[in-house]
């Protein structure tokens, strides 16, 4: 065994410990989103741990999804998989969410 399985094996085991994860989680958030794991935990504080659109908990991960504009990166708040994912899928257009309302009330 080389050098570099050494260490991968290493770095394996340490993002399944609950440092590693928390780390891995604060440089994906940096590097996306530009944020810390503090702010974020502060925005999910202040959001008393529920989705900003549906007000649920998330149930299936361990966070929420931070949300974001595509256009401006501006960040909105945080939001359950399948709210962030419907957003995305109507390709965060107010247009289109508004002709969803419509057509559900019909």
């Amino acid at each position: 065994m080389g050098v570099n399985q050494t260490y991968e094996n290493y770095f394996k085991a340490y993002y399944k410990t609950k440092q590693g994860k928390r780390a891995q989680r604060n440089a994906h958030l940096k590097r996306f989103h530009r944020m810390s794991i503090e702010e974020c935990e502060k925005l999910f504080k202040k959001q008393l741990g529920k989705c900003a659109i549906c007000k649920q908990k998330e149930v299936n991960r361990e966070y929420l999804s931070v949300d974001h504009c595509h256009k401006t990166k501006k960040l909105r708040g945080l939001l359950c998989l399948k709210c962030n994912t419907g957003l995305g899928l109507f390709c965060d257009s107010a247009k289109l969410l508004n002709a969803a309302t419509i057509y559900l009330h019909t």
